[in-house]
C-alpha cells in the first residue's frame, strides 16, 4: 500500500458483504448495519470513533492490478457444522470468512470493496496504536458482485492462507493481481487465529488462540479450514450457495469454478499451511510457500 492525499470516498453503488464505510443511504442495496453494536468489544474501544477521516490524516492506496481483466469480489460467510472451533469454549461450529477475487466484466455501478470492513479495520488500526482519523485504509480493485467474465471459461482456483494472527486482507494486492490475470483467488481468514475477523451484522471475532499453541496443531486447523473451503467451492460449482446467510453470488460464478485445477499459496505460517493442506487434500495440485517454515515432512 502506498500513501497519498486523502480523497473523497465513492458512494456505495452495489451490495457489499464486506460492509464498506459510509454507504449511500439512498442506495437500496447499500449495507444498513454498519453501525450495529459489536458482539465482541475490541481491545481499544476509544480508537473506534464513529467519525471516519480527518482531512489531515494519511490516505493509504493499493497498487493497481497489472493483468488485462477487471476484478470482481464477493465475501462469503461459511459455517462448518462438522467441526467445532478449537479456539473457543463450547460446541461452537467452526465459522470462516473468505473473499473470492475473480476476473470480472461490466464493473460499472459495482462498489469497490474496502481493504478491510470498517469495524475490523478500526480494530486493526487500534491494535497498532492508530485511529481512523489518523489513517484511512484503502479501497481495493475488487468490484463487489460484478459479473464473472465467463468468456474465460472455467477459472483455475488459488487459495491463500495468511500469516499467524494476520488477516486475509494482507494478501489482497497479490490476490487481486492474480484475479486480473484470470484466476479465481480465495483468501481465507482463520477465525480466532486471525487478529480480527468481521462477520455479518458487524460481529467482530478476535484472536483467542492460547499462548504457546504449537504450530503443528495450528496448521492442522488451517488445513481443515482449507479443505472445508474447497468443499464449498465444489458446492458453488454445482449451482449451490454455501453462504450461511445465502448472500447473493456474482452472476456466472457457478460455471466458472474449475475444481480440476486447484493450487494454494501462503505467507509465513500460511506458507507452512500450504504443505500441510496439500498432504491432507490431494485436490490441491500445486503450492507456493512464501517465507514459511516447514513442520514435519514435505509432500
Amino acid at each position: 500500500m502506498a500513501a497519498g492525499k486523502p480523497s473523497d470516498k465513492p458512494a456505495a453503488t452495489g451490495f457489499s458483504p464486506d460492509q464498506p464505510d459510509q454507504p449511500d443511504p439512498n442506495t437500496p442495496w447499500a449495507p444498513e448495519n454498519d453501525e450495529a453494536p459489536l458482539h465482541h468489544k475490541p481491545v481499544h474501544p476509544d480508537a473506534l470513533a464513529s467519525g471516519r477521516t480527518d482531512p489531515s490524516g494519511l490516505q493509504l492506496n493499493m497498487p493497481a492490478p497489472t493483468g488485462p481483466y477487471s476484478v470482481g469480489m464477493v465475501g462469503l460467510h461459511l459455517v462448518d457444522q462438522s467441526r467445532t472451533d478449537p479456539y473457543v469454549l463450547g460446541d461452537t461450529p467452526r465459522e470462516l470468512m473468505v473473499s473470492l477475487w475473480y476476473p470480472a466484466t461490466a464493473t460499472s455501478g459495482h462498489y469497490q470493496a474496502p481493504w478491510m470492513p470498517s469495524i475490523s479495520g478500526d480494530h486493526f488500526l487500534a491494535s497498532r496504536g492508530l485511529s481512523p482519523q489518523q489513517v484511512t485504509l484503502p479501497r481495493t480493485a475488487g468490484h463487489v458482485l460484478a459479473p464473472v467474465n465467463t468468456k474465460l471459461g472455467k477459472l483455475p482456483v488459488l487459495l491463500y492462507s495468511t500469516g499467524l494472527h494476520s488477516d486475509r486482507a494482507m494478501g489482497t494486492a497479490l490476490a487481486q493481481d492474480l484475479a486480473s490475470r484470470g484466476y479465481l483467488v480465495v483468501t481465507v481468514d482463520h477465525t480466532h487465529d486471525a487478529g480480527e475477523v468481521q462477520f455479518p451484522v458487524n460481529r467482530l471475532e478476535v484472536n483467542t488462540m492460547p499462548p504457546g499453541a504449537h504450530s503443528s496443531d495450528t496448521l492442522k486447523v488451517r488445513a481443515a479450514d482449507i479443505r472445508f473451503v474447497i468443499n464449498q467451492l465444489g458446492t458453488i460449482s454445482k449451482g449451490g450457495n454455501p453462504d450461511a446467510g445465502h448472500a447473493t453470488l456474482p452472476s456466472g460464478l457457478s460455471k466458472s469454478v474449475d475444481m480440476s485445477r486447484i493450487g494454494m499459496f501462503g505467507w509465513s505460517l500460511g506458507g507452512a499451511a500450504v504443505d500441510t493442506s496439500m498432504q491432507l487434500d490431494h485436490r490441491i495440485a500445486a503450492g507456493a510457500d512464501l517465507d514459511g517454515q516447514f513442520f514435519g515432512s514435505a509432500p
